[in-house]
Order: C-alpha cells, then sequence, then structure tokens
C-alpha cells in the first residue's frame, strides 16, 4: 500500500534527507504522502515519509458499515466458549467466513471483522466498504451468519478456529499482566470465576450445535454507513 523512506535531519545543518525530503513544512505540503516525525533529541530529528500507491489511494476514501447484533437476553457466563468460537468462525479470526467470503472471495470489503461484548451481550460487525458496495456488502454479512446457523460447518473450519484460540489462551499466565486482565475480566462479567485452564477446557467441549445456538439468538438490532459530511450532504 505504502512506499516510502526514512532519514535523520540535523536542525543546524541544510540538507535533504533520503528521496529529498526537507523538514519544511512548504516542503510537506507540497509532496504527497504521509509524514511520521519523531524528535530524538534536541537538534535531531527522524522523518519518514510514505508514498501512497495510486493503485490504493481509493482506500482513503472508504466507509464504515457498522451492525450491532443483539441476543435479546444477558448472557450466560456458560455461554462464553461457545461464544467464542462462534465469533472465531463468523468473523474474528483470518479463516473466518467474513474474511475468507465477504473480503477475500467477493472482494466487497477492505475489512470485516466481527467481536462481541459479553457485558451487553451484543455483537458488532465493522467492515470498509465502497459506497457502491456497502449494500451488496451487508446482504453478504447476513448471509454469512444465517450459513453458519443452518448450513454445513466444515469439522476442518471447527478445529481450526479451536486451534487458533486454544492457542492465543495458552499465554494468558505467561505474565502477571495477563493473569490480572483475565481474573479482571472474570470478575466484572459475573457467575462463577474461570480459571484460563477452566475456559480451556469448556473450548475443548463445545461442539457445533453449541455454535448454532448461540448465533440463532443474535437478531440485528441496527445497521448504518459512516460517510466523509461532505459526501453525506450531496447524497
Amino acid at each position: 500500500m505504502f512506499s516510502g523512506s526514512s532519514g535523520f535531519v540535523n536542525k543546524n545543518k541544510r540538507y535533504p534527507c533520503i528521496d529529498t525530503v526537507r523538514f519544511s513544512r512548504k516542503h510537506r505540503k507540497h509532496t504527497p504522502g504521509i509524514f511520521f516525525v519523531l524528535r530524538l533529541s534536541k537538534n535531531l530529528i527522524l522523518i519518514s515519509h510514505y508514498r501512497i500507491r495510486s493503485d490504493h489511494k481509493n482506500i482513503l476514501r472508504c466507509h464504515k458499515l457498522c451492525m450491532l447484533f443483539t441476543l435479546g437476553v444477558p448472557m450466560r457466563p456458560d455461554q462464553m466458549a461457545a461464544v467464542r468460537l462462534a465469533m472465531a468462525l463468523y468473523g474474528g479470526s483470518v479463516t473466518s467466513r467474513l474474511f475468507l467470503n465477504v473480503r477475500e472471495r467477493d472482494h466487497l470489503c477492505y475489512y470485516c471483522s466481527s467481536s462481541f461484548q459479553s457485558f451487553t451481550g451484543s455483537m458488532a460487525v465493522n467492515s470498509g466498504v465502497e459506497h457502491a458496495d456497502a449494500a451488496r456488502a451487508e446482504k453478504a454479512i447476513l448471509k454469512e451468519l444465517d450459513d453458519l446457523r443452518s448450513g454445513p460447518i466444515t469439522a476442518e473450519e471447527l478445529e481450526d478456529c479451536r486451534r487458533s484460540l486454544l492457542s492465543g489462551m495458552a499465554g494468558i499466565e505467561d505474565t502477571l499482566g495477563g493473569i490480572e486482565t483475565w481474573y479482571y475480566m472474570e470478575v466484572l462479567r459475573g457467575g462463577p470465576v474461570q480459571t484460563p485452564d477452566d475456559a480451556r477446557a469448556a473450548l475443548q467441549a463445545v461442539t457445533e450445535e453449541d455454535v448454532r445456538t448461540v448465533l440463532r439468538q443474535l437478531t440485528l438490532s441496527v445497521s448504518y454507513l459512516l460517510t466523509r459530511e461532505e459526501e453525506s450532504a450531496h447524497a
């Protein structure tokens, strides 16, 4: 997406950085791309300049499609393992349906992912889309959810997502911060406090039908498209 270079500029000397990037607002104003400036000392500054390739300029004009699904009832703590696996299958990993189908196969968005908020019992799906593809992307996102609810789920994709989650959970106890965060979230969530070992065991026991049960409870509550103000005014 980007091509660029970095270099150092001493404010007491007059010489250009790599790619003739000078530490001057006038030059920065007329040089297309993105500048990152980091002051290393009083006189030494690191400047990085990234030029945006023309074939990726459209990504700066993408809109954000936001969809919120709710359970309708508070989430039970014993559903957490099924929710984790359901999110990994639907849109929470690079092997998910949203990533592989809506983004990679159908090319309807720049990104598309789902996340679950256990405190509110809601699932958010966020996607970066072109305005012309927004309606098609929304339909595709809903179709992938319906397919997981009632269509086939292969043993391979189920186990790939399970292994990915277990791999990520394997390092929880490696740091004090990881342990602290885990139990802090468990206390906030309410109900019996699960240890990381308990959670991993629960994840191992989740079945395909457990995933479907969670996904069938979710209903679309709100869907909207975020656009730039000037474009909305001319819509």
